[in-house]
């Protein structure tokens, strides 16, 4: 099984209709609910959900267990939880 499903707890669609979308598939239900849902979130909060995300152990390297989640999260980890500023980290600063 795929590790990025698996840590996802994912759910493979096989549509049974092969030759249309499943978005086109999904349109002929006939509930007034959206059945998937896509949230953007503005740029002005990214930090802060990021942090959010990070603080429930959701990260890139926990949901895509291999090393470009794992690079992705670094980065993210040096970016927005553990920042060092520019001056110190000119200096090699480790406090």
């Amino acid at each position: 099984m795929d590790k990025r499903l698996v840590a996802q707890s994912g759910t493979v669609v096989v549509p049974g209709i092969l030759n249309k979308s499943l978005d086109e598939i999904l349109s002929k239900y006939r509930d007034n609910d959206a059945l998937l849902k896509k949230i953007v979130l503005p740029q002005h909060i990214r930090e802060e959900a990021m942090k959010a995300l990070y603080r429930m152990n959701i990260t890139n390297a926990t949901l895509f267990p291999d090393l470009d989640g794992l690079a992705k999260s670094i980065r993210v980890e040096l970016e927005v939880i553990w920042p060092v500023p520019v001056g110190d980290a000119m200096r090699g600063d480790n406090a």
